[in-house]
């Protein structure tokens, strides 16, 4: 048996692509609740400085965590 076909390497991508989309939503929604104060056609200095740093804050987290589970399973596995 093949590894992956065609059709579940796009049902892969497609899940890679909507997992992206929910993620950047979820930053999206934190930060502009943590950050943006009152509603105004452009941001203010600090609103501007407040999202920028909380989404990377919140990239690196993520990126953190999935680190550390990737190691843990491959731990896991070698163990096995």
């Amino acid at each position: 048996m093949s590894s992956l076909t065609e059709k579940d390497a796009k049902m892969a991508t497609l899940l890679q692509m909507r997992g992206l989309l929910e993620l950047t939503t979820q930053i999206t929604k934190r930060c502009f609740d943590a950050c943006v104060t009152r509603i105004n056609p452009q941001l203010d200095k600090s609103e501007e400085s407040c999202l920028v740093n909380c989404a990377a804050n919140s990239l690196q987290l993520k990126l953190l965590v999935t680190s550390h589970i990737v190691k843990s399973v491959q731990n896991q596995k070698s163990e096995a």
